[in-house]
């Protein structure tokens, strides 16, 4: 596995991730300092000059944001609308942290064989 770059994302996904973070398995503390940055987010504007093609991974894609920051309510009901297995593997993460271990482990049983597992291993 490659280390992970956010500039190879764009400036806005660049500017949202510059902080490195080793996440830990809990809620964490919310990070103010980002919630603007992240209300204001316009996913069509961060994927420019891409077309967003697959409108349920780029709101993936924001519910993990919001994760990132810590900000899990917002993630989860971000992720609660995506009725897709992505939406369902970002609620997995968001319960798990929680720690809702049950609820988390029923969302990742509704993932099922997800694109992103090969690169997690």
């Amino acid at each position: 596995m490659s280390a992970f770059d956010p500039a190879a994302y764009g400036s806005v996904f660049a500017e949202l991730l510059k902080t490195p973070r080793i996440m830990a398995l809990d809620p964490g503390e919310e990070i103010g300092s980002a919630k603007a940055d992240l209300e204001a987010l316009d996913l069509d504007e961060a994927f420019a000059p891409n077309r967003i093609s697959d409108r349920a991974m780029a709101e993936g894609c924001r519910s993990a944001l919001w994760l990132y920051h810590d900000f899990l309510v917002t993630s989860h009901t971000i992720s609660q609308q995506i009725t897709t297995p992505t939406g369902s593997y970002w609620h997995g993460i968001m319960h798990r942290r929680e720690p809702d271990y049950p609820n988390g482990k029923y969302w990742f049983g509704r993932v099922g064989d997800h694109d992103i597992y090969p690169e997690l291993r």
